[in-house]
Parts: structure tokens; sequence; C-alpha cells
């Protein structure tokens, strides 16, 4: 079955394009010794990807990082059935709170027509690297922060909306004057057990139609179960298939599971919730969390995520919702349903009330 599947698996250029030195950067993580940007919740091998709405043909741009002197880029675009992507390495230093790029290696492919998008993420990332915000959380599960200002690189006048469980620039979305928007984060992981190509090889999620059915027998006879101290509500069209676990056909999965969060090292300032929304919301190799259409609810002790996962093998989109419970010890305990997006939206009332 497709769901319970996917929830269980979840060059050397030939021109300089500026007066920047070449570096051949060695491609290891960074050192686990607290770095300026792990004081701000982002460590080797994070990464975060964009949907570039400035750009004429749909464009997709991404930042790695490496460490504080070395970070990763790459700009997709594609053109009537035809795409193209362009890969970097920068070198770096901070200066007075300022990126400065100080070298760049040109790791894909490329053409004379790829300049303007190598210059666009050189100018790019020391720009996005200034504007960053670091929202801290209060009582809701995450931090977050609005800010408005003048950035002539989206065309002026724009909105800025910042999450601080999102790495590198904890940047969520740009709108433009007119609410449109202009940079939108539609993915992010880490490198770290993924590989480099689950950045460098990114490809846009194209779903194919779910097709699904499944309607509410209503005559099935009603259960209530109750899994690590959480009631769940179900009838005969599901069966047990573990202690914690359940399946409904071929249509949805649900689980009841404990997770113990590590306590935070290297100057790590995201909270427990920050951390684990992190885990729960980041893409693999197998599977692509849609973060456009990601909502959480809640406060630091009981929150629901709610979120839509692309599977890469099937093509098909899942709809996901966790609902994740602080116990007394620290730990999360998280009641997970995974379910044919399809089916869900025929049937919300009916999943919705499973817990």
């Amino acid at each position: 079955m497709d769901y319970y599947h996917a929830f269980l698996k979840r060059s050397a250029a030939w021109f300089i394009v500026c007066c920047m030195s070449v570096f051949v950067p060695t491609l290891l993580f960074a050192t686990q010794k607290p770095t300026k940007e792990s004081a701000q919740g982002t460590f080797s091998g994070d990464y975060v990807i964009y949907r570039d709405y400035s750009w004429k043909v749909p464009t997709w741009i991404g930042f790695l990082y490496y460490n504080d002197e070395t970070y990763g880029a790459f700009i997709r675009t594609d053109e009537q059935g035809n795409s193209r992507t362009v890969s970097i390495l920068f070198s770096a230093q901070v200066e007075k709170g300022r990126l400065v790029l100080t070298g760049q290696q040109i790791i894909s492919s490329i053409t004379q027509d790829d300049t303007f998008g190598v210059n666009y993420l050189m100018e790019l990332l020391p720009k996005l690297y200034e504007i960053k915000t670091f929202p801290r959380a209060g009582k809701a599960p995450f931090g977050t922060a609005t800010v408005r200002k003048q950035m002539e690189e989206f065309g002026g006048a724009v909105t800025l909306d910042f999450q601080s469980f999102v790495p590198l620039f904890h940047l969520k979305a740009i709108t433009g004057a007119k609410k449109e928007p202009v940079l939108e984060l539609t993915e992010i992981g880490s490198i770290n057990g993924n590989g480099e190509s689950v950045f460098y090889g990114y490809d846009p999620a194209e779903p194919q139609q779910n097709t699904n059915v499944f309607t509410v027998d209503k005559a099935a006879k009603k259960e209530t179960v109750t899994v690590s101290g959480v009631q769940l509500h179900l009838d005969s069209q599901w069966k047990k298939i573990a202690d914690n676990s359940f399946l409904c056909e071929d249509t949805a999965f649900l689980t009841v599971s404990t997770v113990n969060i590590p306590s935070a090292e290297n100057g790590n300032p995201l909270s427990v919730p920050e951390r684990l929304l992190r885990l729960l919301t980041a893409s693999s190799p197998y599977a692509k969390t849609l973060l456009p259409y990601t909502t959480v609810e809640g406060k630091q002790t009981a929150f629901t995520l709610k979120q839509s996962v692309y599977d890469i093998e099937s093509k098909k989109i899942s709809k996901d919702i966790k609902r994740c419970i602080k116990n007394k010890d620290g730990s999360f305990t998280i009641v997970s349903l995974t379910v044919n997006s399809a089916a869900y939206s025929a049937e919300q009332a009916y999943f919705n009330g499973l817990f």
C-alpha cells in the first residue's frame, strides 16, 4: 500500500562570473563544536529550498549550510519541458554581521546562458543572510515574526514571514505589496544520512491524481481503543496490525508512538517542540513534505501538525496529521494518521474524529 509504505520509509566551470577567487572546499560536515550558525539553530547539513516567483519561468532555489565558511546553492529553472540546474559552492566569512563571499566553485555543468542565474545566487545568499530573523517561541509551538522592508531584488516593498524551526534564514515566505507570492519555502531537510543528491538533485513534486475511493461504513461497529493513554475512536473498518498500529483497508494508517528528544547540544536555541517540528517536517530521499500546505496549531505542550506528503516512488500525495502531546517526563506521545488525500478530502469529519 502506497501510504503505509511511504510512512515506513519516511565540472569544472569554464568561466568565472566575477572577480572572485575560485576555491575547492572539502565536502565534509562541519565540526560538531558550536558555530555562529548553531547559535541560531542551523547545523551542518541543513538546507532550505524555495519556489522563486520573481522569475518568468518556474524557478526553484536552494541553500545548504556546511559550516560558517562554506555554503552550497542551486538554481533550477523549468521552461517548455526542459529543466536546467546550476549548483555552486561558496566560501564566505562573516564580517560585522554580514556574509561576505570570498570564493566560488561551480560544481555542475554550465553554459553561457547560466551566467545570470549564477550572479543571482551570489547576490541573494548574502542578502538573505543579512535579513534573517530568529523569532523566539512563546506559548506557541514555534516562534514567528513578520517584517516589512524594501527589497529591490523583489520589486520594492515586501513582507517577510519568519518561523524559528526553519533552518538557515528562518524565512518562510516573502510576499509582495499585493500579497502575491515572491519567495515560498517548499522544502527543508538535511543531507546528513541522506546524501548530497537530496539537495543538489532536487526535483519538484509532480503528483499524479489519487484515485482511491473510500466510503465510511455507517454500520461498522464502533470501538474506542486506548494506546499510551490516548483514546482512538475506531470501528470495524480498522485492522490492528501491532499493539500501537492500525490499518484501514488500503486507505489509511494510524499509529501511536513515544519519542524522546535529546537535550539541546552545541548551543542549539530551539525548544523541544521546535526541534520536533523540524524533524517531522523534513523531507527525505523517499518523501517530500510540501511546506506550503503545512499548518501547526496548539501550544508547546500539545499541538497538531497537518501536512501534505509527496511519495517520490508512487508520485502520490497523502494527508499526514500528527497530534503531539508532551508527557511529564519531557517525552512526546505522537498520534500519527497517514491517509490517502482523496479519501481524506471526501471524509474529513470521519478521519478528524479518530483522535
